[in-house]
């Protein structure tokens, strides 16, 4: 648990981010949970001011915290929402300040494997990392070196716990970030449409399905179903 003694007062920063949540769960909390989640992890206090200079103070708290954290619950576990829940029970609690209540939300890093972690449905307009005390959002080029990234920690973690030709091959094959990025978005949404896909990636559809058929040459991805009867795609 972060120690909150002596807080008040000091400047919100690259680890501690205040919103007052005045008119029930602040939608930008998700902006911070995901730059939280794909820089360094850090504190989201829920119930607390900041001045236009980002210093730290309170002045109402929550008039019913228990309902704020039972929405934060509800919201982290709605995939349409956030990417990835990656917080636990202990992780969040409330805590008073001044005698006023407030929600601590004590966000991790991500793992390789799970980052970008982004706001709403879409990596492209929803992955954000901390810059100073400020949520950035990023850019494509940002958002495909995460995914590189987690392909590459899943790939280690394969080589030391698997020796098979079919590891080796993993290892050895090369993706560019485009065909990896589609990857990814159709493992984590096995019936999304090649038109979501274009706009997500921002490319044309044409484009889309010159990385799906190098994704099923590699046997990386295989159609379950067809369009008309709720298929779907299966990532191998």
């Amino acid at each position: 648990m972060i120690d909150l003694t002596n807080i008040l007062g000091k400047n919100e920063d690259y680890l501690i981010e205040a919103k007052s949540a005045k008119g029930g769960f602040p939608d930008n909390f998700w902006e911070t949970y995901s730059a939280f989640a794909n820089t360094d992890g850090g504190t989201i206090l829920l119930g607390v001011e900041e001045t236009h200079d980002h210093v730290l103070y309170m002045q109402d708290g929550l008039a019913d915290a228990q309902k704020m954290k039972e929405t934060f619950w509800k919201l982290v576990n709605n995939r349409q929402k956030i990417s990835h829940n990656i917080v636990t029970n202990s992780m969040v609690y409330i805590d008073q300040l001044e005698g006023k209540d407030i929600l601590v939300v004590e966000v991790p890093r991500a793992e390789r494997t799970t980052r970008p972690v982004y706001k709403g449905q879409d990596p492209r307009l929803g992955t954000y990392r901390r810059w100073g005390e400020g949520d950035h959002l990023c850019s494509m080029e940002e958002v495909s070196a995460m995914y590189r990234d987690a392909t590459e920690a899943t790939t280690e973690t394969s080589d030391n716990t698997t020796e098979t030709t079919e590891t080796s091959a993993v290892t050895t094959e090369t993706y560019d970030s485009t065909t990896e990025t589609i990857r990814l978005m159709i493992k984590e949404n096995p019936k999304i449409t090649g038109k979501e896909l274009a706009s997500r990636c921002g490319i044309t559809e044409d484009g889309v399905a010159y990385h799906i058929k190098k994704l099923k040459a590699s046997g990386k991805i295989k159609r379950k179903g067809g369009a008309r009867n709720g298929g779907e795609w299966v990532v191998m």
